[in-house]
């Protein structure tokens, strides 16, 4: 299984996205408080996984497994577009970007609590990267890109716990 890590590693960003300045203010201090119990990724069906929680954690990722894999791909278009200052190019990839983040809060919950509370709060910083970036605010789409990044090691911790 590719862990959640590997899709995420490339989204560190240090600082703010390179080649571009903060236009809408400067980006947010902290992490982003993690989403409760409402919302797919981390709604009501995740529940702690006792027996077999790696295989069913499995099984959930197989399923939204492309969509981190296009998240990431997304923030590095991002990253190397705002790196050349193509401003014209940016829009559509902030548009791509919080559409994947869609899908995953649209698929089933992550079978295991923790797990869905980590992955629900990395789709709230993507999408608040997104959304910045379409205001053009690129300090706070970094600092998204960024707290998006962390909470998915985390996920990717939980996994490897749940082995």
């Amino acid at each position: 299984m590719r862990p959640l890590i590997a899709l995420a590693a490339a989204a560190l960003v240090a600082g703010s996205v390179a080649g571009c300045s903060s236009s809408g203010g400067s980006p947010t201090a902290g992490s982003p408080a993690a989403p409760g119990p409402t919302g797919s990724a981390g709604g009501p069906s995740a529940t702690a996984s006792p027996s077999g929680g790696f295989e069913r954690a499995q099984a959930w990722f197989s399923g939204v497994q492309g969509y981190f894999a296009a998240i990431q791909t997304g923030t590095e278009q991002i990253k190397s577009a705002a790196a050349r200052n193509d401003v014209a190019a940016l829009p559509n990839l902030c548009r791509l970007l919080g559409v994947n983040v869609i899908k995953v809060n649209d698929a089933p919950a992550a079978p295991d609590k923790r797990l869905a509370q980590a992955v629900a709060a990395a789709m709230t910083a993507y999408k608040a990267a997104a959304q910045s970036c379409l205001t053009g605010d690129f300090g706070a789409t970094a600092t998204g890109i960024n707290q998006g990044a962390q909470y998915l090691q985390q996920a990717n911790v939980i996994m490897n716990d749940l082995s």
